[in-house]
């Protein structure tokens, strides 16, 4: 909890989500500007702004272009008081991020998981990487949002299975808020990758899209009017598992044919594998999706050409299914393969404009996220200030 001097009693968390969410977007921008794009009176922006610099979330950082009076005064984040952390435990590793209120990261450290640990050794690490910063520091963490490999219950702070991990029920959320005494989120790690897009992202104030992932399997995430669409029980969004091939290879769901058997990392390196011979000087057994992605730009190499066309074209039926289905505004497709975005997209996008339905002349953008590895990082930050935002309340205390 942090200790405010402003009353937030009387603040209707709506409005006060409004107003830091319209400096956030911005960037810094004038309380006439808050006031007129979220339609709330400029007595309302200056009370509630007013709070919020006391309180110190909110800085006036400059002065804006005159438009005939005097110059605005400019308001923005401050990024310099509070931080928010972040943590990705993926079946092969674990992260941990310090950042600012601008997701902008000040402190980065990563452990190499050998296989066999438990989650009791990541929070081990995570506690202790958490406490080298902070200990003796004036700064103040308000939160941390931790993405999870595997079946999340995010309402219940609890993974349900990770089957990479081979772990099962483990409380996340009581386990971390015990050793850090600071708020918990977790999620899924392709659903933290959504809202990564969606905060500062490609698909940033974009309310209505879809997200794609290719790595070990193939994930998904859908968003509309600004919210993660979950479905009734949590399980929205599996793209990797619609089928394109029903008489195709046996999926890790049960199910033949699913898009991630012909789509994902290993079926690209399996179809490479299968084609080696003296087409390719370049590609060898050992090669990975990078260098498959490496080889077809700076080679034009011909067995790194025919894998990424075999991976356009079911990706391209994904996408195109996607758009058919939900017609979003914006599907972004996320690799953590280097040039992954460079090789692909091209014959991809010309896939799924060859599959969309044309009667609806959907106006959909099929885009490459730019994020990197840093979406889920972000997306982490971005689900504690989501939290803050919509519930100042239980942030701020009222010591007057």
């Amino acid at each position: 909890m942090i200790n405010s001097k402003g009353s937030f009693s009387a603040m209707k968390s709506m409005n006060t989500a409004l107003v830091l969410n319209k400096i956030r977007e911005h960037g810094s921008v004038s309380r006439a500007t808050v006031a007129k794009e979220t339609g709330l009176t400029a007595a309302t922006v200056t009370n509630i702004t007013a709070a919020l610099i006391k309180c110190g979330i909110v800085i006036e950082a400059d002065t804006g272009l005159s438009t005939g009076g005097r110059k605005p005064i400019l308001l923005s984040l401050n990024t310099e008081k509070y931080r928010i952390c972040s943590a990705y435990i993926s079946p092969n590793t674990v992260e941990f991020v310090v950042a600012n209120f601008n997701a902008d990261i000040l402190s980065y450290s990563r452990m190499e998981l050998i296989g066999g640990e438990r989650m009791s050794a990541c929070a081990d690490y995570i506690e202790k990487n958490f406490k080298v910063y902070f200990d003796g520091s004036d700064e103040v963490p308000v939160g941390i949002g931790v993405a999870l490999h595997g079946i999340v219950d995010s309402d219940g702070g609890r993974l349900v299975f990770a089957p990479n991990l081979d772990w099962n029920n483990v409380e996340v959320r009581a386990m971390l808020e015990k050793r850090l005494g600071i708020p918990v989120f977790i999620d899924n790690d392709v659903r933290m990758m959504t809202i990564g897009e969606m905060w500062y992202g490609v698909a940033k104030n974009i309310p209505d899209f879809v997200y794609v992932y290719v790595g070990d399997g193939i994930g998904g995430a859908i968003v509309i009017n600004g919210e993660l669409y979950r479905g009734f029980e949590s399980g929205a969004g599996e793209i990797g598992h619609c089928t394109v091939d029903p008489d195709g290879e046996l999926c890790s769901c049960g199910n033949r044919g699913c898009v991630q058997t012909l789509a994902s990392d290993g079926a690209m390196i399996r179809h490479m594998k299968t084609l080696l011979g003296t087409e390719s000087s370049v590609l060898n057994k050992k090669s990975d999706c990078g260098a498959i992605a490496d080889a077809y730009i700076e080679h034009g190499d011909p067995i790194a050409a025919k894998v990424l066309k075999t991976e356009a074209k079911y990706l391209g039926i994904a996408v195109a299914n996607v758009i058919n289905m939900f017609n979003p505004m914006m599907v972004v497709v996320d690799s953590d393969t280097k040039n992954f975005g460079r090789a692909i997209m091209p014959l991809l996008m010309r896939e799924a404009e060859g599959r969309k339905m044309k009667h609806i002349e959907s106006k959909c953008k099929v885009r490459y996220s730019y994020l990197g590895g840093k979406a889920v990082i972000k997306g982490g930050v971005a689900m504690v200030l989501k939290n803050m935002f919509d519930n100042p309340s239980a942030y701020f205390t009222d010591n007057e």
